[in-house]
């Protein structure tokens, strides 16, 4: 899910964009998300299989909803703050509803975790980025 959408945003930063999709600087795209997608692909096989906890499902779908509007934004469509779904939240009550003994629990929990502090970062600057570009 979250790779799908870390391919568009990349592109919009790309050398074969338009000078208009160009917006975040490079090293910020390309750090973003990634450490917590490697480290949760690495430590995954040396757990244990746990049923998929129904916080995640929505967590995800949250996630994507937010790739979504960062992609749509950098393609310059007008989005607004409140159109974000509040990946925090999502995250506490992921937190919440799994026992943290159990080891991919846990580790799902840090890297979500991870994830909401990446996005959260990178709506920021894409927001900020946009609003100076449309102000200019």
């Amino acid at each position: 899910m979250v790779r799908s959408h870390v391919g568009q945003i990349r592109y919009a930063n790309s050398a074969s964009a338009p000078p208009a999709a160009v917006l975040i600087p490079r090293a910020q795209i390309t750090s973003f998300g990634e450490i917590p997608v490697m480290a949760l692909d690495a430590r995954w096989l040396h757990t244990a299989a746990v049923p998929a906890r129904t916080a995640f499902r929505t967590f995800a779908t949250d996630v994507e909803k937010t790739l979504e509007l960062l992609a749509a934004a950098l393609r310059g469509t007008r989005v607004q703050l409140k159109e974000f779904p509040d990946l925090r939240e999502d995250h506490n009550v992921l937190v919440a509803s799994g026992d943290q003994k159990i080891e991919r629990y846990a580790l799902v929990n840090v890297e979500a975790d991870r994830i909401v502090n990446s996005l959260n970062t990178l709506r920021e600057q894409v927001m900020e980025r946009v609003r100076a570009k449309t102000t200019a």
